[in-house]
């Protein structure tokens, strides 16, 4: 899992390199090449210092020891089971209001948006918002003296049956958000830039002129033939209902943890460094666990990209994505 603003290129690409996620597990619990070389690892000294230069591992009194933290079983099918329980208690407590979102949905006629406007926009955006204005969360960004990437990277074992994440992209008071596509989808967003670049088009023209970008979405049903933008738009201000209506939901769910999280016995019993960490790797559980419990209560479905991604065809990728204008 990565929490991160990416500048040169995602951790995961140095990752993928060479056999580096064995040399990351190997330093989990702290090794020097000389015991590196007893498990007949290879590596090479490039290897190393890649990593170190990416701050993915780091050397310590001789050994080198992985930067990202791991948590496995036994500890986090505990973790889970705790995050789960946390995540029915926070479905009772916003039931009224998730209703009330549906129904602006609905009246939107863009319910087969739902999934991801209250995944990406509200759970894995504005709850976000409300825990950095609390003070819980730093500021994540890529800068002169951190190039390569800023945020929180961690490991947990098992893998989930489903999990999604966010993508978004900004130009000036314009963010595009999509919805992570599962990693075997035979559809997939093909220029992340020319997504930004539309949004530019978008702000300057009002609906999407340029050539290259119609070219290239135009089979994903991303506006019409005359260039009018056929995603959402969410004025994120209190003219729009939706806004206001997922604002709420985000404050309930951000509250919730900061108020009922024992964070004294929590940052001890699962080995967090602080209480940001705590709340990176809690919180990205219960959203999936919030979205599960509702998906088995029947109060939400997954887009046919996810549930059915080998039926899914390029037009619904629409589904996955949604334009928030502050």
């Amino acid at each position: 899992m990565c929490f991160c603003s990416v500048g040169v290129a995602h951790p995961y690409s140095i990752l993928r390199l060479d056999n580096n996620w064995e040399l990351l597990f190997a330093f989990e619990s702290g090794k020097s090449l000389k015991e590196l070389d007893s498990l007949n690892i290879d590596y090479s000294e490039s290897q190393i210092a890649l990593l170190k230069l990416w701050k993915l591992i780091e050397k310590i009194d001789g050994k080198y020891y992985t930067s990202i933290p791991f948590y496995t079983e036994p500890a986090s099918t505990e973790l889970r089971a705790e995050t789960r329980q946390i995540a029915k208690n926070i479905n009772r407590l916003i039931q009224d209001d998730y209703n009330s979102f549906k129904q602006i949905i609905e009246n939107r006629k863009i319910e087969r948006n739902t999934f991801s406007i209250f995944f990406a926009f509200v759970l894995d955006d504005l709850v976000w918002q409300v825990f950095s204005e609390k003070g819980l969360m730093k500021k994540v960004e890529v800068t002169k003296e951190n190039p390569f990437w800023d945020g929180t990277m961690w490991v947990i074992q098992p893998k989930r049956d489903f999990s999604c994440g966010t993508n978004s992209m900004k130009y000036e008071n314009l963010s595009i958000g999509v919805n992570n596509l599962p990693e075997k989808s035979d559809i997939e967003v093909s220029d992340y830039k020319l997504l930004k670049k539309m949004l530019k088009d978008y702000k300057e023209n009002g609906i999407i002129t340029d050539k290259e970008i119609i070219q290239t979405f135009s089979k994903n049903d991303l506006f019409n033939s005359s260039g009018e933008l056929l995603i959402p738009i969410i004025k994120a201000d209190s003219t729009d209902v939706l806004f206001n209506q997922s604002d709420i939901i985000a404050n309930k769910v951000a509250n919730y943890l900061i108020e009922n999280l024992e964070f004294e016995r929590i940052l001890t019993q699962y080995s967090f460094e602080d209480k940001e960490q705590a709340i990176l790797v809690l919180y990205h559980e219960i959203m999936w666990d919030m979205l599960e419990i509702m998906e088995e209560n029947g109060q939400l479905l997954k887009p046919i990209a996810f549930d059915k991604s080998k039926k899914a065809t390029q037009k619904d990728l629409r589904d996955l994505i949604f334009i928030v204008e502050n």
